[in-house]
């Protein structure tokens, strides 16, 4: 069958039912394999469902609406034009999805921190992949345990303009039960924390209360 017998609208139905499957496709890679989990609301897996979308299923079937018309002279060339323009599309999104994809999520200074493969460069991915978390790739950074330590530690990674949660990757190990213990550092108490500010605040008080005595109108 020629293209000369195809109508448009069936040219466009055509066109979108081939995208929607590969969007399909992708998607089913996305939720599940590159951004599993929370990774897909936290750290850019909506916006590359977005992105496939837009560029699979709107660009591709969309520009073939506009154009297509049956008996067009150039239409085989227009066609050929308008395929070449969304797979490229199409390579560079699914390029840009894959490679932004989350590597790990790191606990460090009492936080967990999110870090894409382009910055996960010093990091042993097989290690934190084969520990317990599964498709989460939870890891941990130890903190060091003195002030004077952490400065250095600090100091360091901002001599090679970075921060430590990143300078540090060959430092990262699977948060396990080996490390999980470390994270009990970093609990709050809200008793203590009430307690601090109550003295802070009265301290605060009572220096004003000096200050006006000591004032003269």
């Amino acid at each position: 069958m020629v293209l000369t017998e195809i109508s448009r609208r069936r040219a466009f139905l055509t066109h979108l039912g081939v995208s929607t499957t590969i969007f399909v496709v992708l998607s089913y890679l996305i939720i599940l394999h590159w951004y599993p989990d929370y990774y897909f609301f936290l750290d850019g897996g909506i916006r590359a469902i977005a992105t496939i979308f837009l560029v699979d299923v709107v660009l591709g079937p969309g520009l073939t609406l506009l154009v297509f018309k049956p008996g067009k002279k150039s239409l085989k060339f227009d066609m050929s034009v308008i395929l070449s323009v969304q797979l490229l599309a199409l390579t560079w999104g699914v390029n840009s999805v894959y490679t932004e994809r989350s590597a790990t999520t790191v606990f460090y200074q009492g936080k967990f921190t999110c870090i894409s493969r382009p910055d996960a460069g010093e990091i042993n991915l097989a290690v934190i992949e084969a520990g317990p978390s599964g498709k989460q790739k939870l890891s941990f950074l130890q903190r060091p345990d003195t002030v004077d330590e952490l400065l250095e530690f600090t100091k360091e990674a901002f001599a090679q303009k970075s921060s430590a949660v990143y300078y540090y990757g060959e430092k990262y190990v699977p948060l396990d039960e080996r490390v999980v213990s470390r994270l009990d550092k970093y609990h709050l108490d809200p008793v203590s924390l009430r307690e601090e500010n109550a003295q802070y605040a009265d301290t605060v008080n009572s220096v004003i209360k000096n200050q006006d005595k000591g004032i003269s109108w």
